[in-house]
């Protein structure tokens, strides 16, 4: 039997305001499991990012655990949970996050540095994640000489070149056209179905996007419940 990657179970954000609660989100359970594509909908402001974020370890539950590879992300010290953050973790965001005055391949490198990986070692590993998403002749270019869907690729490079076991993926076809959108989402449906690789978990507010995943799941009111397609 498979061994899911990512377990979230009974989680439950809450934000306090004087005497008022506002509740993101209650009981919310799922299970990621490798080389799966699960896309997460939502209107805006429905908890979707502050899910990730909590998944991660960025923002901390009310209530509930988050679990990689039977770690309790809540319960680690900070020390592990970074470790956690560096080996077991992707990210991709809808902005692109990627650093002006760096090339794309220097950006690529960046998780590797936190790595204390060799220089050399690392230059080969970003010029191998470059050419996963076929951007090896955009290896030399800055962010300002991208369109947005190479900026995309070159952020999904930097995510995939540690070999994490997930990939946290905010949004990404927020900030791109509509054809460009779906290179990036097949390109992500592509790198789940690599045999051996990385399980993929969405947010997205895009249909088309998400039936791109394996499951879909709706947050709305708090609550997470699976979509028919």
């Amino acid at each position: 039997m498979v061994n899911p990657v990512l377990v979230v179970k009974g989680l439950k954000k809450e934000f306090y305001e004087g005497t008022s609660t506002l509740k993101i989100f209650d009981s919310v359970d799922f299970k990621l499991y490798p080389n799966e594509m699960v896309a997460i909908m939502g209107a805006s402001g429905s908890g979707k990012t502050t899910l990730l974020n909590i998944i991660t370890g960025l923002e901390q539950a009310t209530d509930g655990d988050v679990l990689i590879e039977d770690n309790n992300i809540a319960e680690v010290s900070d020390e592990i949970a970074s470790k956690i953050r560096r080996e077991r973790l992707g990210l991709v965001f809808q902005d692109f996050n990627l650093l002006p005055h760096l090339t794309a391949e220097e950006n690529v490198e960046i998780p590797l540095i936190f790595a204390d990986i060799p220089e050399e070692e690392r230059k080969r590993l970003a010029l191998k994640a470059i050419q996963q998403t076929d951007m090896t002749e955009k290896a030399n270019s800055y962010p300002n000489q991208l369109s947005g869907g190479e900026k995309q690729r070159i952020a999904i490079s930097r995510a995939i070149v540690n070999k994490p076991s997930i990939l946290l993926v905010d949004e990404p076809t927020g900030n791109l056209d509509s054809q460009t959108g779906k290179d990036i989402i097949s390109l992500f449906r592509n790198i789940a179905d690599q045999e051996g690789t990385y399980a993929i978990l969405m947010t997205t507010h895009d249909p088309e996007a998400a039936q791109k995943a394996d499951k879909i799941f709706l947050l709305q009111n708090g609550k997470l419940s699976t979509m028919d397609r």
